[in-house]
């Protein structure tokens, strides 16, 4: 069954940042060399009903050989971007 392949499974991240834009948080992480993606991710019914703005969230997907530093590298990356002034 698919509970039984859960280790198997690659980490897939949609979020949005209160006041940002999700294309601004991409474009910031993609500015430090972090890809991600931005969008309704083909589901603009879906992101409507969970109340995500119209521009949609950011999604970030890690694969099996990421290592730790890589994803410590993206949660500072993030944290710089957010904490970076931007147009209101």
């Amino acid at each position: 069954t698919a509970r039984d392949r859960l280790a198997d499974r690659i980490p897939t991240l949609c979020f949005s940042v209160a006041g940002r834009a999700a294309a601004e948080i991409a474009e910031g992480l993609a500015a430090r060399d972090i890809g991600v993606r931005s969008g309704h991710m083909y589901s603009p019914r879906l992101m409507a009903r969970l109340g995500v703005p119209p521009a949609g969230a950011v999604r970030a997907s890690l694969v099996h050989y990421n290592t730790v530093a890589e994803i410590d590298r993206f949660g500072d990356a993030l944290r710089d971007v957010i904490e970076a002034p931007h147009d209101c």
